[in-house]
């Protein structure tokens, strides 16, 4: 049975990893949230690390911001499993950034839509890397 879960060795944490992530992982976008997803690490012990974050520009109050990235990571939580499934196959692993960049505060209907529209993206961007 697969547990809607997201634990301390699913988050992306090291600075190192960060940097790499956003200096050279394949962005993915569907307006307000943009994907960034890198190659993750040899000694990674779970197929994807995230991290989940939204810029204090755009959305200035802290309650706003807690509650964005308490969205997508609710969502995350509930919809990784096909990703998980197809790297744990694969024997891949990736680190990934989840990025609020709109200005206003969204529904749950909107952040699932389109974090569910990006993992169906990144499923078959992978699919189509293992055919000839």
């Amino acid at each position: 049975m697969e547990r809607n879960t997201l634990g301390k060795q699913e988050r992306l944490v090291s600075r190192a990893e960060i940097e790499r992530l956003f200096e050279e992982g394949a962005a993915r976008k569907q307006f307000p949230i943009m994907l960034l997803v890198c190659p993750g690490t040899a000694d990674q012990t779970v197929p994807v690390r995230v991290l989940l974050t939204v810029s204090k520009r755009n959305i200035r109050k802290a309650h706003d911001r807690n509650r964005v990235k308490r969205l997508m990571r609710e969502v995350w939580r509930t919809h990784k499993h096909p990703v998980y499934r197809q790297l744990t196959e694969r024997g891949q692993t990736l680190s990934a950034a989840w990025v609020f960049v709109g200005r206003d505060v969204p529904t749950y209907e909107l952040v699932e839509a389109k974090i569910t529209a990006l993992i169906n993206r990144l499923i078959e961007d992978m699919a189509n890397l293992t055919q000839p």
